[in-house]
């Protein structure tokens, strides 16, 4: 599909209206369908700006729990579609990082993982639950997803090298 149809259909799913609601199967289960279909194929910087900042807005949904917030406490399944989207995204990032990979396509497969290092390390610990944030940290710190940022350290672009360090260091 054209680059700015998969944009709009990711922003429709991202742009949620109430951000503090607790993400769906259905959004989960569309976003999963938009990475496989090579969400992060597209050589246009805006393309990979807005798609990154649609994502950020996602991560922060995942994160939040809204038992903290004066609503009703979110259910075991909306924890666990939570918890398991952002594994499954977490681990999908890292199949994208194999050594000869594009620009467009590291680049912004490291620059997510940084943008999800950021939003659960510096997230107040009474912001989000305790569980899925630690399951989400140490998804983020495996052996296979730490071995392939370093992979990338090697890359023929420094963008993607300083990328990757910038993760590292986190």
């Amino acid at each position: 599909l054209h680059s700015r149809v998969r944009l709009a259909a990711l922003d429709l799913i991202c742009s949620s209206p109430k951000m503090s609601l607790s993400v769906t199967v259905f959004e989960t289960s569309f976003l999963k369908i938009f990475f496989q279909r090579d969400g992060l194929r597209c050589s246009s910087e805006e393309y990979r700006h807005r798609v990154r900042h649609l994502l950020r807005l996602m991560i922060n949904r995942l994160r939040i729990d809204t038992s903290h917030s004066g609503k009703a406490p979110i259910s075991e399944e909306e924890e666990t579609t939570s918890t398991m989207f952002s594994k499954w995204l977490i681990d999908w990032l890292g199949t994208q990082l194999y050594p000869s990979v594009s620009f467009s396509r590291a680049g912004l497969a490291i620059r997510v993982l940084c943008d999800m290092q950021d939003v659960y390390l510096s997230s107040p610990p009474r912001a989000i639950s305790t569980r899925r944030n630690d399951v989400v940290l140490s998804a983020l710190h495996t052996d296979r997803l730490v071995t392939a940022v370093t992979i990338q350290l090697w890359s023929k672009f420094d963008a993607i090298r300083s990328y990757a360090l910038q993760f590292l260091r986190k």
